[in-house]
């Protein structure tokens, strides 16, 4: 395979850690550290510039974690992945997005991962099903998961799953949520709502140095009250500001202060449509009226 430039990196196995006659795994933690190295020895040897990732983690088990890199089978890849599917399966057993990573991952899985040699996480799979669910909630989840995502300690890239819709008379692995997960339609691959949001978090996050600063905006509730309010914000290294603001519950207007002056702010929308923001100071966006789960996306220039 290496004779195939766009192979970019490998990713040894998918989901071990869901393992039985269900899962994707149907051995021991043992037998697939094993694999592990002899398949990362393999790979260097005849493709050595290509990244290694570890397979993805359907959730970060700090159980596999903490075997593989005791055992100090860290030095067999450059990448540790993770899924997130949260609010497409198992709703009512982990938590929706914005918690799908909670303190276990801060207290444990990363500093039992670092004991591995400090890679980097990757978020390499998130999808949203359409089955029985609206394109715009999709997009909304788009844009939600990317702000939380990326405000995460050590996940520097995220994937999303996937491009297409499947055949819904063709089985496919799992159930059929499996068939809805695109962000375009079968069979004639029109768009769909999240596929003009990719397009809108990709062109103001992607390439580009990206520093969460969350900690440093404060938001004051000018009308209503705020239910389950979420806000990221994001430092560009041109000096950009980019912020996401949604409340999941309430109805409510509010105004939002910056740490950094800006000249201009454009509202973008979940169709890839922009407009400016006129209630804008240059250091406070007035005026936001958040609809309950509706994602808000402003991009603030200096210039």
């Amino acid at each position: 395979m290496k004779r195939h430039p766009n192979i970019l990196s490998w990713e040894l196995w998918n989901e071990e850690d869901l393992m039985g006659p269900e899962g994707w795994w149907s051995g021991t933690i043992d037998q697939y550290m094993e694999l592990l190295r002899k398949g990362s020895l393999a790979i260097r040897a005849a493709d050595p510039d290509k990244q290694i990732l570890l397979g993805g983690f359907a959730r970060p088990r700090y159980r596999w974690i903490k075997d593989i890199t005791e055992a100090g089978y860290g030095r067999y890849y450059d990448v540790v992945p993770g899924h997130c599917y949260a609010e497409t399966w198992w709703r009512n057993r982990i938590p929706p997005v914005e918690h799908a990573y909670g303190d276990w991952y801060y207290e444990e899985f990363l500093p039992q991962k670092n004991v591995g040699g400090s890679q980097p996480v990757w978020i390499n799979e998130i999808g949203y099903s359409t089955l029985d669910r609206t394109e715009e909630q999709q997009a909304n989840y788009l844009a939600r998961a990317a702000a939380v995502f990326l405000s995460t300690a050590e996940i520097e890239y995220l994937g999303w799953y996937e491009i297409k819709d499947l055949n819904p008379g063709v089985k496919a692995i799992g159930d059929d949520h499996n068939h809805h997960l695109g962000i375009t339609t079968f069979p004639d691959r029109k768009p769909k709502l999240a596929f003009y949001t990719l397009d809108v978090v990709s062109d103001l996050l992607n390439k580009k140095k990206v520093i969460p600063a969350t900690n440093e905006v404060t938001v004051a509730v000018t009308s209503g009250e705020a239910g389950r309010l979420y806000k990221y914000l994001f430092k560009i290294s041109d000096g950009s500001q980019v912020l996401f603001i949604y409340d999941k519950k309430n109805t409510l207007t509010c105004d939002v202060s910056l740490p950094a002056v800006g000249k201009t702010c454009t509202k973008w929308n979940l169709d890839g449509t922009s407009q400016t923001w006129t209630d804008f100071d240059g250091a406070t966006i007035s005026n936001i009226p958040l609809s309950p789960g509706h994602v808000w996306i402003f991009e603030i220039r200096p210039e």
